[in-house]
């Protein structure tokens, strides 16, 4: 069994101010009916049933008081059927606060019938819009208006989808009202695709910079490779040498200078052979 919604408002001693949701307490449960379907009896009932259950399945005794618990009706037409039995049978007394919105007494619960049909549009646009007979074309521009600049936002882009798809024909007559319409969806066609190539642009100037990295780095061991390569066959050369000096000392027993003269050392690299032979 499940309530279409349940609105569980945290924060104690928050009044809220919207029409609709005045009467909110603690724990709220929202029946609502598509434009197509109506408000029976029973609907009355299987609902109230919710709300009993959902009072009573905690774990602890009256953990959620009955006090604290409203329950809101919505749909298009008035429910004179519901409303009759509710003020014959239940004995409720029913008053209706504003268009559209009438609020029953006589129960713990607090409870309200909210009729869409009857709403003002100055007041609940998106509500009153959410139906298949959309004709007035002052709302339906105003609407639109409303919705220019929030189609970002998923909870208006979700009502404008329902919107639109219940009222499709009606979009497709009124010729301005559908040029306004693919306007705002042009647009924001527009933005992603250039949400879109930015984020390509991006991915192409990491990669790109990724790979000018990597060769940096290969290039570098490259270098250190030759560099140690020239190095060591520097340090060969002249340990070869000398090698060959101290050779030529021990053997003939002349001096380093004598030795290097006859192996032709250039005189700038001498002192090196000279302070390694005398250590």
């Amino acid at each position: 069994m499940l309530v279409d919604i349940l609105v569980i408002k945290k924060k104690k001693g928050e009044k809220i101010h919207k029409n609709i949701g005045r009467i909110f307490r603690t724990y709220n449960l929202i029946e609502y009916k598509s434009p197509s379907d109506y408000l029976s009896v029973d609907d009355f009932y299987k609902v109230y049933g919710y709300a009993c259950f959902y009072k009573a399945d905690t774990g602890r005794e009256n953990e959620i008081p009955a006090e604290e618990i409203t329950i809101t009706f919505v749909a298009k037409n008035y429910p004179r059927k519901m409303i009759r039995h509710l003020l014959d049978v239940r004995k409720y007394t029913i008053e209706k606060i504003e268009p559209g919105i009438y609020y029953v007494y006589g129960d713990v619960f607090a409870i309200q019938i909210i009729v869409t049909g009857q709403l003002s549009p100055e007041h609940n646009l998106w509500l009153y819009s959410l139906t298949d007979t959309l004709t007035d074309s002052r709302i339906t521009k105003e609407l639109l208006n409303e919705y220019r600049g929030k189609e970002n936002n998923n909870l208006y882009s979700a009502a404008m989808q329902v919107i639109v798809a219940a009222n499709e024909q009606q979009f497709k007559e009124d010729k301005n009202m559908c040029d306004a319409l693919m306007k705002i969806i042009n647009e924001k066609v527009d933005e992603k695709a250039e949400a879109l190539a930015n984020e390509r642009a991006e991915v192409l100037a990491k990669q790109k910079t990724e790979k000018l990295i990597e060769r940096a780095v290969r290039e570098g061991r490259l270098e250190g490779r030759l560099e140690g390569k020239l190095e060591g066959k520097l340090e060969g050369k002249l340990e070869g040498k000398l090698d060959s000096v101290k050779n030529l000392i021990e053997s003939l027993k002349i001096t380093a200078d004598q030795a290097m003269d006859l192996l032709k050392i250039p005189s700038s690299e001498r002192s090196i052979y000279r302070d390694a032979v005398n250590k």
